[in-house]
């Protein structure tokens, strides 16, 4: 899964994790000044929406990284009008993301593909070595036979 950049996913992840950690900070420093209930509800609702712009750029990192494979390897990814392997952003309603259906759908289908082509690749490698040691076989023949022919 190489194409997919896990190392790009790593790091919205700690990204994420930085976020969250820091608006749990911030939530306790509230709690530990006795602000007002609708300024900790004001935190908790920034909190959140943070987590879910972050939720948003890792589905989006991996739903793009995927459609992108798909292309290059001519498979066929799912229709955008399936409910089953779609959802809606909830940051922006006009974005839709492959659910974890649709995630592992399109991952089965792009490995089927990469394995037919290795088999493809491999099946003709075997065949142009036969050939190869044929065309070497029949070299030596010629060789001996010219060795023996000028004695």
């Amino acid at each position: 899964m190489n194409w997919l950049s896990t190392r790009k996913t790593a790091k919205l992840h700690e990204r994420r994790r930085k976020k969250s950690a820091h608006y749990a900070r911030v939530l306790r420093k509230a709690v530990k000044d006795s602000k007002s209930k609708e300024e900790l509800d004001a935190i908790q609702r920034e909190a959140l929406f943070e987590d879910q712009l972050a939720d948003d750029e890792t589905q989006g990192h991996i739903t793009f990284s995927l459609l992108r494979r798909a292309n290059q390897l001519s498979v066929r990814t799912p229709s955008r009008d399936d409910e089953a392997l779609w959802r809606g952003s909830p940051v922006n309603e006009n974005i839709r993301y492959l659910n974890t259906e649709g995630i592992a759908a399109l991952t089965e289908s792009i490995r089927l593909e990469e394995q037919k082509r290795r088999d493809e690749r491999s099946a003709h490698l075997e065949s142009t070595g036969k050939i190869v040691v044929l065309l070497t076989g029949f070299a030596g023949t010629v060789i001996g036979l010219i060795a023996i022919m000028k004695k």
